[in-house]
């Protein structure tokens, strides 16, 4: 049996500190940063890169949905969650378009430099319907 090729997983994303990211969420950051690795291929004329220099991907909901095999609202709180991870930051291009998704390394940081001590919780949508106040301390974060 011939291998084909792979997603490369970071090994961090196993460590403590990650602890709570879900198996979804590792699979989509791998999916991710195979994509990331394309664009920098391509980003040789500015193409692929936002203002600061960094580079990102075009990616549909519907198209994470299909690689996941998940839903809308679970896919949805996936992404939540690597940006609460500071894994990704989601780019708003237009209603109904992709969005432009910048991928970053994972860190490794002690708990002690830890900027806050918010549970996972307070990122879905589905435990916290109608208060929008915690979703909004997050993109503070």
């Amino acid at each position: 049996m011939q291998l084909g090729k792979y997603y490369r997983l970071p090994k961090v994303l196993l460590t403590e500190q990650y602890q709570e990211l879900s198996a979804e969420g590792a699979l989509l950051y791998a999916v991710l940063l195979d994509r990331v690795e394309l664009s920098k291929t391509n980003a040789n004329n500015n193409a692929w890169t936002t203002t600061q220099g960094e580079v990102y991907v075009y990616f549909t909901l519907e198209e994470m949905q299909r690689i996941l095999r998940r839903g809308h609202d679970k896919t949805t709180r996936v992404c939540r969650e690597l940006e609460y991870h500071r894994l990704i930051k989601r780019i708003r291009v237009g209603c109904g378009k992709a969005y432009r998704i910048v991928v970053y390394p994972p860190k490794l940081r002690s708990e002690e430099t830890a900027p806050h001590n918010a549970t996972l919780k307070n990122y879905r949508s589905d435990d916290n319907a109608g208060n929008n106040t915690e979703l909004t301390v997050l993109t503070d974060i």
